[in-house]
């Protein structure tokens, strides 16, 4: 019991503290576009570039409908990079948005795109001058901080852009759309460096290696949100292992005790006992030894949970206990069931006779 008490409180303590970093970063976690977006992008490609790479693309996916996207530049025609702060971050001087927080400056087409569908006040407010938000906690005040900025040494300009929210093609969408007005009346000079497409079939291995020979700076992403699959997979690793140190923990516990019981699993027999009987009997004596040591040890983790949680609070000022249910109840429910249906199924219903010393 103590092994498989051990093994559950490990389980029960990692599950949580991953499941609770989990769920705050799923909260902060936005995507840039709808899931299934190409977007081409060309950094410091000059006009001659960007057309080759545009022609490229649309002789390569003839069937997919590209919406163009503007990027800012200087008076050299290098590109500026542009990101969205949030309130809190908005008056410091060193701190800058997440690659998720970076807006796309485009038109009409390009909100259609992002949305999946026709707004028309989203629509009308992006022709009007402002901004169209798909994370609220961007405004403030109604206008969103712009920061603008041309390299790691350069200063950046503050630009404040009013703005409206809005909901995205999906859940958890981020971003925002600005007017090239926007950047216009700031000083900035805006060129067409981006392409955005709704993908109706997987992209070419060879097309990104394609788009590199043509010009440095080209390159393709797809917008993809695999936090899910990596989610799935470590508590998936983390329930295999506790299945094999629960199971084992009690399989040898078990079998030391139906060792020293054999003798009265064979009285049993003789008065008449089913093979079935003691077979329930071995079963119930591994689920008990299972069952009290998951419950133990699902007490046990969840102090310990609750300890690591705090501390993932202190560092990072945030880390609320979040409980993975399915995967407690996998472990200290179905483990135990489990190894009762093995240790019944495994076994022997036949009386071994004893050995006379002679």
């Amino acid at each position: 019991m103590a092994a498989v008490m051990a093994a559950t409180m490990g389980a029960v303590t990692v599950g949580i503290a991953y499941n609770s970093a989990y769920v705050e970063r799923r909260e902060d976690f936005r995507l840039t576009a709808p899931e299934g977006t190409l977007i081409v992008h060309g950094e410091n490609v000059d006009d001659h570039g960007w057309s080759e790479v545009r022609a490229a693309m649309r002789a390569r996916l003839p069937a997919a409908t590209f919406v163009p996207a503007l990027a800012a530049v200087d008076d050299q025609g290098r590109e500026l990079a542009i990101s969205v702060r949030s309130p809190a971050d908005a008056t410091s001087p060193t701190s800058y948005g997440s690659p998720l927080d970076f807006p796309i400056t485009g038109d009409a087409r390009l909100l259609a795109l992002l949305q999946g569908r026709r707004d028309p006040s989203a629509e009308a407010a992006l022709a009007a001058g402002r901004a169209v938000v798909f994370d609220s906690r961007l405004i403030s005040d109604g206008a969103i901080d712009v920061g603008v900025v041309g390299g790691e040494d350069a200063d950046e300009v503050r630009i404040r852009v009013p703005a409206v929210p809005a909901e995205g093609a999906q859940a958890g969408q981020g971003g925002a759309v600005i007017p090239a007005s926007a950047l216009k009346q700031a000083g900035f000079e805006t060129v067409e460096r981006r392409l955005y497409a709704t993908l109706l079939r997987p992209v070419p291995d060879r097309l990104g290696p394609e788009l590199q020979e043509l010009t440095i700076g080209a390159y393709v992403v797809v917008v993809e949100d695999g936090s899910d699959e990596e989610y799935a997979l470590m508590l998936g690793a983390l329930l295999a292992a506790a299945v094999i140190l629960v199971l084992g923990g009690t399989f040898a516990a078990t079998g030391l005790a139906a060792a020293d019981m054999r003798r009265d699993l064979d009285t049993l027999s003789a008065v008449g006992g089913r093979p079935l009987t003691r077979r329930l009997v071995v079963a119930a004596q591994a689920g008990y030894i299972a069952g009290l040591g998951a419950v133990t040890g699902l007490v046990a983790g969840l102090v310990t949970a609750t300890a690591v949680t705090r501390g993932m609070r202190m560092v990072r000022g945030s880390g609320d206990l979040a409980l993975p249910w399915p995967f407690l109840a996998a472990l200290v429910l179905g483990l135990p069931l489990l190894a009762a249906l093995i240790a019944g199924a495994f076994t022997r219903t036949r009386p071994a006779p004893a050995r006379r010393v002679a």
